[in-house]
């Protein structure tokens, strides 16, 4: 990895606060002997002056600066698109804070990487922002990214943002507030807003609910605890991170949790492109503020740190990152839609208090369990066989849309988190439903796929809370959860009994 930085006065008082203590002034009083042992200078808890450096002002009677607080912006990045990260970059904190922004290039080959430097340089002028550009060697992904920065750092404070946000022009301002209000706290979840969806496979997206969280802090009051947040706008107290969680580790608790940079705080096991890791890492955060002496809260929202986040692809369909987070709720493939549902795999695996069996198969073990039966017909060149196994999957998929269908129309449930110019119980809104049982069925597959590539057979049924137990989730969600499964899976064993007796 090769580093470029650019620096400032800011970074140069973080780095050596007694450098702000003129010698002639200093000099003007009789030495004193301080305890050095019982306050380190690396000790303070991202508020400027330290504990000690306090003692060395108030020693010499000398009135030090004005408390600042110090945050390093990390900011994984792939496509280097400079209009955007100009955005960013662009952003000033006010007087009371020193910023640094690291830059984290997982492309070492585009050839955007020369302008992006003069864009850093262009920058860099400003007394209270400083600029780290650091070049993976090659692509390593988000996850790993995101450690590299955190390993970089050396602010108490970081906030993580995408590549491809825009960022409210007072974020820095309203992420201070939240963190002086609350400096015990693990982290803050911020506002990710995606745009008002203009076509069905943005609307279809929101309904089904897999965005939900993206901007919960906005619906909730202010410095409400939540389970996680999402790392386009996440702000965590680096002190408080702890390291990834062992397969069979029950409790997260070490001797060593405090601050450990140089090692991974992001579970690199999750798909390159993200996806579980973030939930991965939140809630390994929270067991650890919970459990430390400073028995801290956990992530708090803060709804007025806001960012706006594109549609992937310019709005283009593409189904494959929901598959790769179901894959990482089991340990996270890659790409969309379905490597969202390869990411749920790893949640199940090193978080089982927060997962429940459900009430039936879900569409995507049923559609597997009819490819098995299907290719067990083959082999066999058993015609029965086959015709049974076609007949069950297209039951199967028919019981999925019936049902998302009367869940849309006959509720308002999930109203909060579609944004959509269509009008509701219009064709196009239709659409939307049909096409948003297909995202569903994607992300299921990645899990499905997650679990056989993990060879976890043993937790084929069973689901992660996606609210870790937390009271923000609707009343009952898990019992609702297994109450649709099963309405489901009767409705498909209605359907293929109709299409048994019409002998289809």
């Amino acid at each position: 990895m090769s580093i470029i930085t650019s620096t400032s006065t800011a970074s140069m008082s973080r780095e050596d606060p007694n450098a702000s203590l003129h010698p002639s002034r200093v000099s003007a009083y009789k030495r004193r002997d301080l305890d050095w042992m019982s306050a380190s200078l690396a000790a303070d808890e991202g508020l400027l002056p330290t504990p000690a450096y306090d003692r060395i002002l108030q020693a010499h009677s000398f009135q030090g600066p004005a408390e600042k607080l110090a945050l390093d912006i990390v900011i994984p990045t792939y496509r280097l698109h400079l209009p955007t990260l100009q955005t960013t970059l662009s952003l000033r904190p006010s007087p009371t804070c020193s910023v640094t922004f690291i830059l984290v290039i997982d492309n070492p080959v585009s050839t955007s990487l020369p302008a992006l430097q003069s864009l850093v340089a262009s920058l860099s002028s400003h007394p209270d922002s400083a600029f780290r550009v650091l070049v993976n060697s090659t692509n390593i992904g988000a996850p790993a990214s995101r450690n590299a920065g955190l390993s970089a750092s050396t602010a108490p404070w970081v906030h993580f943002l995408d590549d491809d946000v825009l960022p409210s022009p007072a974020l820095l301002v309203e992420a201070e507030k939240a963190i002086r209000a609350h400096p015990e706290a693990a982290g803050f979840v911020g506002v990710t807003k995606l745009p008002k969806a203009e076509g069905v496979f943005g609307t279809a997206v929101g309904m089904t609910g897999m965005v939900g969280f993206w901007d919960l802090a906005e619906r909730l009051a202010e410095e409400v605890e939540m389970p996680w947040g999402i790392t386009a706008n996440l702000i965590v107290r680096r002190k408080a991170v702890a390291p990834p969680r062992t397969r069979g580790s029950t409790n997260g608790n070490s001797d060593n949790l405090k601050d450990i940079p140089d090692r991974p705080l992001f579970d690199p096991s999750y798909p390159k492109p993200g996806g579980g890791e973030d939930i991965d890492f939140c809630l390994r955060q929270t067991r650890w503020s919970r459990s430390s002496s400073r028995n801290g809260p956990g992530f708090l929202s803060a709804p007025k740190v806001f960012v706006q986040h594109p549609w992937w692809d310019n709005g283009r369909r593409s189904y494959r990152r929901f598959f790769t987070w179901g894959v990482g709720g089991v340990g996270l493939l890659e790409k969309r839609f379905f490597t969202w549902g390869v990411g749920g795999v790893g949640l199940l695996e090193k978080f089982p208090e927060h997962t429940y069996l459900d009430g039936a198969p879900n569409t995507a073990e049923i559609l597997l369990g009819c490819g098995l039966l299907c290719a067990l017909g083959i082999c066999t060149a058993r015609l029965g066989i086959i015709r049974f196994s076609f007949k069950a999957a297209l039951s199967a998929t028919l019981a999925r849309i019936l049902h998302d269908i009367y869940a849309h129309i006959s509720t308002s449930s999930c109203d909060l988190t579609i944004r959509t110019t269509f009008e509701p119980n219009t064709l196009p809104w239709l659409l939307a439903i049909i096409e948003s049982s297909i995202i569903g069925i994607v992300g299921e597959a990645g899990f499905v796929r997650g679990l056989i590539s993990r060879g976890q057979y043993g937790l084929f049924g069973r689901r992660f809370d996606w609210f870790a137990g937390s009271q923000l989730g609707p009343k009952g969600f898990v019992q609702k959860v297994r109450r649709d499964s099963w309405a489901r899976a009767t409705l498909g064993v209605l359907i293929f009994g109709g299409i048994s007796l019409a002998k289809l």
